[in-house]
This record gives C-alpha cells, sequence and structure tokens, in this order.
C-alpha cells in the first residue's frame, strides 16, 4: 500500500515537536478519576468539532475533506490506482468508546460514521468477484453505516525529559452497513460493460468491500496514526492526564 497526502504527511513532516499545553477545546482527565475512560470519552466527543478543523501548531491536518495526493492498492488479482483522493464525512463522527490502558498497553477507539464519501480518478486491472475488470477514469464510493475500531499499542516515550504517549502497531477494522460504487469509463468506455459491472459491484457489494475495504482501512490507519502521533510528541502526557484536574 502506498499512500501519499498533502493534507497530512507533508502537514506532519514540517510540523516540530516543540512541546505544548492541550489546545483550549481539550480537556484533560486525571489518572485518579475512577470513570477515567468516560471522561476520555466526553472530552473526545467535546473536541471533534475544533479538532476536524485542524491545527497546524499541533500537527493536526484538516480531517473533513481529508485530500490524498495517492492511493496505490495491489493484490492478488487486481491492482487499484487511485489519484487526487478527497474523503468527506469525517465531521459527522460517533465516538463509541476510547480506551486508554497503560498498564496493559493498550490503546482501543470505537466510533461510527454515518456517510463517508471518496471521490478520486482511478486507474484498475485486475479481476473482482472472479471477473476481469479494467478502466480509468473517475470513481464514486459511498459507504453507510460504517463502524470502525481501531487498536493500537500505547507506551511512553520520553521527550526532552518529558513523557509522551507512544502509539504503535495501528489495526483497524472497518464494517459498513451498505457500499454505493460508480466507476466511469470502464472497460475502455463501453457503457453496456461499464454498466452491468456496477450494477454487479453495487448487487454484490459485500464481496466488492473485501476488494475495495483495505485502501479505505489504510487511509484511516494513516490518519488515525499520524494525527495521534503528532499531537502526543507535542502534548506531554501530563498535559493530558495529569493526577488531579
Amino acid at each position: 500500500m502506498v499512500l501519499k497526502s498533502c493534507a497530512l504527511l507533508l502537514l506532519l513532516a514540517t510540523v516540530g515537536h516543540a512541546v505544548l499545553p492541550l489546545p483550549p477545546y481539550m480537556k484533560p482527565c486525571s489518572l485518579k478519576d475512577p470513570d477515567f475512560n468516560a471522561c476520555v470519552l466526553q472530552h473526545g466527543k467535546d473536541a471533534i468539532p475544533e479538532m476536524i478543523k485542524g491545527e497546524r501548531k499541533y500537527g493536526l491536518p484538516v480531517l473533513d475533506p481529508v485530500e490524498i495526493i495517492e492511493l496505490v492498492l495491489p493484490s492478488d488479482h487486481f491492482k487499484l490506482h487511485l489519484k487526487n483522493v478527497k474523503l468527506t464525512g469525517m465531521k459527522n463522527v460517533d465516538l463509541k468508546s476510547v480506551i486508554y490502558d497503560l498498564k496493559h498497553h493498550d490503546f482501543i477507539i470505537e466510533m461510527v460514521f454515518p456517510v463517508l464519501q471518496i471521490v478520486s480518478k482511478y486507474e484498475m486491472d485486475g479481476r473482482i468477484l472472479l471477473l476481469p475488470i479494467s478502466g480509468k477514469g473517475d470513481l464514486n464510493m459511498t459507504v453507510d453505516n460504517v463502524q470502525v475500531k481501531t487498536h493500537a499499542d500505547l507506551n511512553l516515550a520520553k521527550i526532552d525529559g518529558r513523557d509522551h504517549l507512544k502509539f504503535t502497531n495501528f489495526q483497524t477494522q472497518a464494517e459498513p452497513k451498505q457500499v454505493h460504487l460508480h466507476f466511469t469509463n470502464l472497460f475502455n468506455g463501453n457503457k453496456l460493460l461499464g454498466d452491468e459491472m456496477n450494477e454487479l459491484l453495487n448487487k454484490e457489494w459485500r464481496d466488492a468491500w473485501r476488494d475495495f475495504g483495505p485502501a479505505v482501512i489504510e487511509a484511516a490507519n494513516k490518519i488515525i496514526d499520524g494525527m495521534t502521533q503528532s499531537f502526543s510528541e507535542t502534548v506531554p502526557f501530563d498535559e493530558w492526564f495529569p493526577e488531579k484536574v
């Protein structure tokens, strides 16, 4: 998988790691709070509307829309190459659960996106649903009510003598209730074959998602990974989670 993002990778590459306090729209949670994870969840919900807007000094890119220069998804039976990808719908996320478990080194976040839409240029060749497919044109993918669960290893790392959260090994699962796909200019512009393939992909969307879903999941992994890493390297652990609030 190759992912290049002007909104994410280039921004994060240029942001330094100056130590900063939490931004005003983010509230800390005490490590001694008996409802610690409930506090983290509520404060996360409260912060999302501002986080979506992005904030350069914290390394936070604009998250709606997310713009990705290039995504390449190779598989055993087809290759999908996306360019000028625009992902919208992140701002409507419903945060369901956030777990910080330093004792067991676990970070788990669960959320639901009512609608995610991806539009891009595409180039594809190979086999989907056991049938040959090829084309070069425009892709429109709409994913309805997608449930996302991300797990990462969680540790502390010293930066300039202060503890910072460190997230590694991100793994994301995404289960949609419906996927709508439309590719223009399939089979070198053959409208009959293109219409039949688009109809089949939407009829058998669950099987199609097994092929196309990894591209969406990998993009989500990169976004969540880049955002959390940059932010945690900027804000020390005791700013997030002091002993007392």
